[in-house]
């Protein structure tokens, strides 16, 4: 291992920091063997630090990978001559790697002659520095949402996520103590189920901490696509396509929709460009037949993940159309001509009989688990429910704000529902035990098997979780902290476990494994009336007047007494430049201008921009998490009058997710239905005075010109605009108010 790069005053603010990971699919075992070379480790480090014979003096140091907070790492250091004491490194930021693994200097504790240094993750380290205050409604961003939105605000790089229930929106709590949460029968079960032949069910390979994730499932051999039976990989493409539904919970119906598609476009076999269409150029490809705007090559033709492209890309169809029926949604995701709408219909049956013998049985409107169990995810009317990134304490009756940092704020998110926020190997995962559970088991626990040194622990019925702990030899245990082990053979003990922590002394083979019973999840915590008295002193109601700030992408109005608020969205437009926001013109500098209170020069004369234009694009990346790529802002602009560009009221949305408007593809049209709905839909004072789109790839759609916005509203977007006009619109969707 080599010392970090010693950083020179010409290296960017951002540092160039590379990523404690190895790959994303790669079952992250770092520090785990026998292979970990403290002798290298020792000289980086006195590298680090710049104090000579340091490397002979660290007595011992240990590693602790866990799912309940931060990893972290603990060197003892003989100091007698207080050499490491009295030099300047331990004030500074101090960056070490081992066996692929970063952290970062976080506290030195001293006894005698010994001073013991504490590391933890350094992406951790990274999230701690970031405190501003923050906050959103829960009507607008799901918890899951809100914590991505605090982690994409991290400039140092770019920190890799995993949060499968991201836009999943979480039952509420229906009183206090109420703790009814997912279903707990899964904690009974030995994990590995026989049908009853007695052979072991199948497992569905999909993207998880490991690698591999699965649902026990087993398919008939009666199941036939197009007519003939399913062979061996048709079955375990199918298997993956429902997986993966249930994974993303997305219903039963569109996992029917997802089948439906595959047997139509591919008869459930994973085909490469060239077994797709052998004509020179094409890109078709994969189970659902996606094209070049869908993902790379290697993600079309990976089961799993094109089935989570086909989902997500559906998803949006469905919002904008949630009466449609099962074929509409096939035709409308995968090829928007109407003509094809009896194409998808010949294999709904077929598609029907896979989902079910896949174990989701019943029909459109089956209830979730949440309803049963009486729980919401509705507020009642008038309750206002938020998160928060910030503290409020009482001072002798007055609230007083104070700061939180965002690995805090995760870590309390987490906690409040009985979710698991932490790293592995540089990646961060935000997920429910549920999600965590359903991954393929990477182990079947045989505490007499060789390097198993002891097991021991506690299960009680009337705790909610349990506990083993395992001692092993390093290199003989080699299942990471988040991944599934079968225990068996034990009793009370059988069942599907988390390995939550792994603890190593690096100087000697030995290692502590502790695994943990599933808990429920919680519902989100939520009084009567919600929880806006807890941050009324910054949220706008109108019970608190005298609140000073607003929501991130909301506007209070468009006079000049609002030049701060207008400087404000546009400094944070800027900050996500090159990170979820991209201008093809000048609309950088314009928004430099306006961050510092300036005036832009128009086609009319110097113009403010209208506040609510910036906080619109904020909105779509921010809350909605989409790359909005823009131009024509308003200097670079003809005149269009004063209540178009040229007076600062509207922008063009060029690209989308970096796909251009004007490319001619499924992707693209899919992309801009989405945007278009979502700008249409729009309530309140960011709900657009004007919305122009009159199609995609430059050519006309009657779909997106339908989802128009005119002035005054209701009226036809081709005769009122003029049919040139909407023409000129198929590259871009325009935004005005």
């Amino acid at each position: 291992m080599t010392a970090p790069q010693k950083q020179t005053t010409t290296t960017s603010a951002r540092r160039k920091m590379e990523l404690s990971q190895i790959t994303r699919k790669a079952v992250q075992q770092e520090a785990m063997g026998t292979d970990v070379n403290m002798t290298d480790f020792a000289l980086q480090f006195q590298a680090v630090v710049k104090v000579p014979h340091i490397a002979e003096r660290i007595t011992d140091a240990t590693i602790q990978r866990t799912i309940d907070g931060s990893s972290t790492l603990t060197l003892v250091i003989n100091d007698y001559d207080r050499a490491l004491l009295q030099s300047d490194q331990l004030a500074n930021r101090l960056d070490v790697q081992i066996d692929g693994l970063w952290f970062r200097l976080t506290g030195a504790d001293k006894q005698g002659d010994q001073l013991t240094l504490t590391f933890e993750d350094r992406e951790i380290a990274v999230l701690r520095t970031y405190s501003r205050w923050k906050y959103a409604s829960r009507d607008k961003v799901t918890r899951a949402e809100f914590v991505y939105s605090m982690i994409r605000e991290v400039k140092e790089f770019d920190i890799p996520c995993v949060i499968p229930e991201l836009h999943m929106v979480q039952p509420l709590q229906r009183y206090d103590g109420d703790t009814i949460g997912y279903d707990t029968i899964i904690n009974k079960t030995k994990g590995m189920p026989t049908n009853p032949q007695g052979t072991k069910k199948s497992f569905i390979p999909i993207p998880s901490l490991s690698g591999q994730g699965g649902f026990n499932v087993t398919l008939p051999s009666d199941l036939t696509a197009k007519g003939s039976p399913l062979d061996k990989e048709q079955k375990q493409n199918a298997e993956t396509i429902v997986a993966v539904g249930q994974q993303m919970k997305v219903g039963r119906k569109l996992q029917v929709v997802a089948i439906m598609t595959a047997i139509t476009e591919s008869v459930l076999h994973n085909l490469s460009p060239a077994q797709s269409d052998p004509t020179p150029g094409t890109s078709s490809a994969g189970l659902f037949q996606q094209q070049a705007g869908w993902g790379s090559l290697e993600e079309r033709t990976d089961p799993a993940t094109s089935s989570r492209l086909f989902y997500n890309a559906v998803l949006g169809t469905l919002k904008a159309n949630p009466n449609a029926t099962y074929t509409e949604l096939c035709w409308m995701t995968q090829h928007p001509r109407a003509d094809l709408n009896n194409v998808y219909s010949k294999y709904r049956t077929e598609a029907e009989q896979i989902v079910t013998a896949c174990g989701v049985p019943g029909g459109d409107n089956e209830a979730p688990a949440a309803t049963v169990n009486g729980q919401s995810i509705q507020l009642p009317t008038g309750a206002q429910f938020y998160f928060w990134r910030g503290n409020i304490v009482d001072r002798s009756g007055q609230r007083i704000r104070k700061p939180e940092n965002t690995w805090t704020c995760i870590q309390r998110l987490a906690d409040e529902v009985d979710w698991k926020a932490f790293f592995v190997s540089g990646t961060f995962y935000f997920i429910s035990e549920d999600s965590l559970l359903k991954a393929k088991p990477l182990l079947t626990l045989d505490e007499s098997a060789d390097g198993i040194l002891d097991v021991s622990g506690d299960f009680h019925n009337n705790k909610k979780a349990g506990t083993l702990t395992i001692t092993a030899l390093a290199g003989r245990w080699s299942i990471p902290p988040g991944c599934v082990v079968i225990v068996d053979s034990m009793g009370i003990f059988n069942g599907r476990w988390l390995v939550s922590e792994y603890d190593r002394d690096l100087f000697t083979l030995n290692a502590t494994i502790t695994l943990s019973r599933k808990t429920p999840a919680l519902p989100e915590p939520a009084p009567a009336k919600g929880n806006i008295a807890d941050i009324q002193t910054w949220v706008k109601t109108p019970s608190t007047p005298q609140a000073t700030k607003t929501p991130q992408g909301t506007i209070i109005g468009p006079t000049p007494q609002y030049d701060q608020k207008r400087a404000e969205l546009a400094k944070q437009l800027l900050a996500l430049n090159g990170h979820g926001w991209t201008d093809y013109n000048t609309g950088v500098q314009q928004m430099r201008i306006t961050a510092q209170g300036g005036m832009v020069d128009g086609a009319i004369g110097p113009v403010y921009l209208d506040p609510k234009v910036i906080a619109v694009v904020l909105w779509l990346i921010q809350s909605r998490q989409f790359n909005i790529g823009t131009f024509a802002w308003c200097s670079d602009h003809s005149n269009d009058g004063r209540s178009g560009h040229a007076g600062g009221h509207a922008v063009d949305i060029a690209a989308i997710n970096g796909v251009s408007i004007n490319t001619d593809s499924l992707q693209c049209y899919t992309l801009t239905y989405t945007v278009a709905t979502m700008l249409h839909n729009l309530k309140g004072q960011l709900a657009p005075r004007q919305l122009i789109t009159g199609g995609y790839g430059g050519h006309r759609d009657s779909s997106l010109t339908a989802l128009s916005i005119t002035d005054p509203r209701g009226e036809n977007p081709d005769s009122y605009y003029g049919s040139g006009t909407m023409g000129e619109h198929c590259n871009h969707i325009h935004v005005g108010y």
